[in-house]
């Protein structure tokens, strides 16, 4: 909701604090690879090979 309302700042500092404390299972999911991309966790490549392996 944030980063939809162009505060990018606030959103990648709530992804930052939400993905650490989700269970991996929901971390890895698909639905997360834009929350793991806006916290800085990985590059587009790494989400897409997570992609291709689930």
């Amino acid at each position: 909701m944030l980063h939809a309302l162009g505060d990018f700042e606030q959103a990648r500092q709530a992804a930052r604090e939400a993905l650490p404390n989700m269970p991996e299972a929901w971390t890895r999911a698909e639905w997360a690879a834009d929350h793991r991309a806006l916290a800085g966790w990985e590059s587009d490549t790494a989400t897409q090979r997570i992609r291709e392996l689930d």
